[in-house]
């Protein structure tokens, strides 16, 4: 037989315990500065568009074999 009791209070121990974790990792984190997230930006959008051009490339191999 399935115990629903325990499962839920299992269930209830798990989220508690994640948002437990996830209060210490807001309360430790900090902010990028400007110089920071300005580096992020270009290197997302450079990755963004390395991923496009070899999707777009892939697309074309595909629809010439």
């Amino acid at each position: 037989m399935f115990d629903v009791v325990g499962f839920i209070a299992g269930l209830v121990n798990f989220i508690v315990g994640f948002v437990k974790q996830s209060m210490r990792v807001m309360n430790v984190a900090t902010r990028p500065r400007q110089k920071e997230f300005d580096k992020i930006v270009k290197i997302t959008g450079i990755g963004m568009i390395l991923v496009g051009i070899f999707g777009m490339l892939l697309s074309f191999v595909v629809n010439l074999v």
